[in-house]
């Protein structure tokens, strides 16, 4: 996967297990591990400002951070693993900790602990210590804490999209979305914890991307609507209206978005016209006028003529 400029990543590498281990990833530096099956990864790294992101994908394996590991290095940090796909079972903190898929494990480096993991598809995040105590609290009395998937599933479901959004991310918006990230982290944790939170900026934040995500869920299909998103957020048609003022309001961004799906579903099937009926039904449209229509005023172009243009590039 390639990021764009602002968004910065590291290799990739699908190699032997020794190669892995001598290739200077932290990952292979933090851990003893023991491959429970033929050995494979990848790896590669988004920066959001203070927040640097590993998405990572792990054939099975034992991990152990032992007291010698941790002598010998200087992390003083909090770990926070997001897990996508692939459960985890170990002992943190001297008790069994069990990590299901679309869960969140806090971790402290600076405690031991050993877990095994499934295959996996998951992300890390490294928090100084420091850092961590003051938006989090104790890192030690967090260590081998699951937020469990109810809790987790908004965060999840961001950092995903933001993995496949990349290369459409400009510069700019990269501290934003780390500040939003950690937003969202202490959001799942408090409520794993059953702690309110007090920031209503937080709050809101965490309302928008849960509004976001909504809408992406939702996004072909037409009972999409004001009244639907008022009742899945719990919240008045006003927050509503608020929360999406700066992006043209409601209708005007679910629009955007479809056109944005048609759009792509254009370039990525340029070796034939899709119907302007079927693109219409899929995404939403009323019909494949009023599609044609909205296609043309936000891109300046028909859709024949876009597909055209891609095919050509």
């Amino acid at each position: 996967m390639a990021f764009m400029p602002g968004f910065s990543t590291g290799g990739i590498h699908r190699d032997s297990y020794a190669a892995w281990r001598d290739s200077g990833s932290p990952v292979a530096k933090l851990y003893e591990t023991v491959p429970d099956a033929p050995f494979g990864c990848s790896t590669e790294w988004l920066s959001l400002g203070s927040v640097t992101l590993a998405y990572s994908q792990f054939t099975s394996q034992k991990w152990f951070r032992t007291p010698d590991i941790i002598r010998g290095d200087d992390y003083d940090h909090m770990f926070v693993n997001f897990r996508f796909t692939g459960a985890a079972d170990g002992i943190m903190n001297g008790r069994d900790v069990h990590a299901a898929d679309g869960s969140i494990i806090f971790t402290d480096l600076a405690a031991p602990q050993e877990h095994y993991s499934e295959a996996a598809v998951c992300a890390g995040l490294m928090i100084p210590r420091k850092e961590a105590e003051a938006m989090f609290g104790p890192v030690r009395a967090l260590h081998g804490h699951v937020v469990e998937p109810r809790y987790a599933s908004v965060l999840i479901a961001h950092l995903r999209m933001l993995q496949t959004q990349a290369t459409v991310l400009p510069q700019h918006a990269a501290d934003t979305l780390g500040r939003t990230v950690m937003d969202l982290l202490s959001v799942g944790l408090k409520a794993s914890l059953g702690q309110t939170v007090d920031d209503p900026d937080v709050r809101e934040r965490a309302l928008r991307v849960r509004l976001h995500a909504a809408i992406e869920q939702d996004i072909g299909s037409p009972s999409l609507n004001i009244a639907k998103l008022v009742r899945t957020l719990g919240v008045s048609r006003s927050t509503l209206y608020r929360l999406m003022e700066e992006e043209g309001g409601v209708q005007a961004y679910i629009r955007d978005r479809r056109l944005a799906k048609v759009a792509e579903a254009l370039r990525a099937s340029t070796h034939r016209r899709s119907s302007l009926s079927d693109l219409a039904d899929r995404w939403g449209f009323c019909d494949a006028a009023y599609l044609a229509r909205c296609f043309r005023e936000r891109f300046g172009v028909t859709l024949g003529e876009y597909t055209d243009m891609h095919r050509r590039r």
